[in-house]
Order: structure tokens, then C-alpha cells, then sequence
């Protein structure tokens, strides 16, 4: 779905407009140490992306003790605004 509705792969614009970002303003998660340096190691590669992994539990009901735990990642390179909509989610477990 992600290729479907043209968010991957990410423009090289995307990229050029992330890698020049103000350096004194942390907004986020482009703007960390780690993920300058994470992507000086892939050399800028248009098609590698960067994930958040996210998890939360959930009781099945509440009369049981079972819980719930999906596993979601989302990819940090589509826009913020639109990052943890539902369906730019991948569920990972």
C-alpha cells in the first residue's frame, strides 16, 4: 500500500530537503546525531529507510488476564504529519 499511494520510494528531494535541515532546531528525528550519522553509513541510498518500532499492550477483555501486544514500525522518512497514520503502519508481529 505504501508504493500504491506513491509514499515509497522517498524523492531525492525529500532527501536533499532532510539532510538540510537547520542543525540547531530539533524537530524530529532527522534532526538527531544518530540519524545524521545513520545516514552518512548508507551513503544516501534513495531506497533505504529508517524504522521506529512501536508497541502497546492491550487487555482481550476484561473478565481474562490475556493481553494483546502488536508490533508496529513505521518508517521515519514519510512526513511527520502523515508517519503514524494507519495506513502507513507496517505491522511487524
Amino acid at each position: 500500500m505504501l508504493f500504491k499511494n506513491s509514499k515509497l520510494p522517498i524523492s531525492q528531494e525529500k532527501f536533499r530537503q532532510i539532510d538540510n535541515r537547520n542543525a540547531h532546531v530539533i524537530s524530529d528525528i532527522y534532526d538527531s546525531s544518530n540519524y545524521k550519522k545513520y545516514r552518512k553509513a548508507i551513503k544516501y541510498s534513495k531506497f533505504s529507510y529508517s524504522f521506529t518500532i512501536n508497541t502497546d499492550g492491550v487487555n482481550l477483555c476484561d473478565k481474562s488476564n490475556l493481553t494483546l501486544w502488536p508490533v508496529y514500525l513505521v518508517i521515519n522518512e514519510i512526513d511527520s504529519e502523515e508517519r503514524f497514520y494507519i495506513y502507513n503502519r507496517i505491522i511487524a508481529g
